[in-house]
């Protein structure tokens, strides 16, 4: 026996031996793995491209700003930035990465020759200041120039080269003009849809003003006559400021209907239009005898260019104070100097 163990004569001793050596393994299982060392970990970057980290630090770049001229730019490479001590960190492949360095480079570089230069302060007088520094930006952006608003003290500060500070201050001064004191007149109208014309073929009533009457004209070709005037409205405002106006009148039944105007209006360039948005509207309250109810009439939200100085159907449209009414919506923007 000690001789066939020595020699493992014997085949089904092999067998068995072997059987054993399995069971061994698979009973102590696999060998725990071994946590890596630093070493090995930054050795495992290296070999992986898309595990480099790259850390940029910038003194005169916004860094939310440089994470967004990363990614408009398609720079392929992920981001974080610690503010506390005004650093990006970048994290991607090689290749991205080293462009991701070069074009931070030079953003900061052009960032710091705009630090350098001494700020400029242009009042602005008339316009929003917010507006035209916008406007401003979107012509000597990416240019060495830097453009910020002060709206508490309603200016611009500007670091620029001597040429480019000339220019913008010509454009501000281009820009920033006295804003137009408007006069808006609106009329809400009435008429009958398909009535006859009992006044010699005019389609509007007696009452009707002068000024009017082309607009009644206009209105009879939609198949509307028998137009009169229900309330007028004026409202005196500087352009690019909020407008609103109201009026009532009684009926005979006790109820009150109630006429409403607000917006916004500007000249053009050309000065001989006006860009308008408008909301008017007509209630009629305590109707009858339910004292408190409330009732939409006519309602229009609307916005448009009108000619200074013209009359202007905004809306007509069927009603409810009568089955075969229509209310209208007129207006009529001009400048405060030249009532009429």
């Amino acid at each position: 026996m000690k001789n066939e163990l020595r020699g493992v004569a014997n085949p089904h001793t092999r067998f068995a031996v072997a059987v054993l050596a399995c069971a061994w393994i698979v009973a102590a299982g696999p060998a725990p793995a071994q946590r890596p060392t630093h070493a090995q970990n930054s050795k495992n970057q290296q070999e992986r491209p898309d595990a480099d980290i790259s850390i940029v630090d910038l003194q005169f770049m916004d860094l939310s700003t440089a994470v967004d001229v990363l990614r408009d730019a398609g720079v392929n490479v992920r981001t974080a930035f610690d503010p506390r001590v005004q650093s990006i960190i970048l994290y991607g492949p090689a290749k991205q990465l080293r462009l991701a360095e070069r074009l931070l480079s030079e953003l900061e570089a052009r960032n710091e020759r705009v630090a350098e230069k001494v700020p400029t302060i242009i009042p602005v007088r008339h316009r929003d200041v917010e507006s035209i520094r916008n406007l401003l930006a979107r012509n000597y952006g990416g240019r060495g120039t830097d453009i910020g608003a002060d709206e508490e003290n309603q200016s611009l500060v500007v670091r620029a080269d001597e040429g480019d500070l000339e220019s913008i201050r010509s454009l501000v001064r281009q820009f920033d003009t006295p804003r137009a004191s408007l006069r808006l007149q609106f009329f809400f109208v009435r008429g009958v849809v398909g009535g006859d014309d009992p006044n010699d073929g005019q389609p509007w009533e007696p009452g009707l003003p002068k000024s009017l009457r082309p607009v009644a004209a206009s209105l009879s070709e939609a198949g509307v006559s028998h137009v009169t005037l229900l309330a007028p409205l004026i409202a005196n405002a500087l352009e690019q400021e909020r407008f609103a106006a109201s009026g009532a009148v009684m009926e005979s039944s006790g109820s009150e209907v109630r006429f409403e105007v607000e917006g916004e209006a500007r000249i053009g360039d050309d000065g001989q239009t006006a860009r308008l948005e408008l909301q008017g509207q007509v209630r009629r309250y305590g109707i009858g005898a339910k004292i408190g109810e409330v009732r939409s009439i006519f309602s229009v939200e609307t916005s448009l260019s009108v000619e200074v100085g013209d009359y202007v159907v905004l809306a007509a449209a069927p009603g409810t104070l009568e089955d075969t009414d229509a209310l209208g919506l007129v207006v009529r923007v001009n400048r405060d100097d030249a009532r009429q």
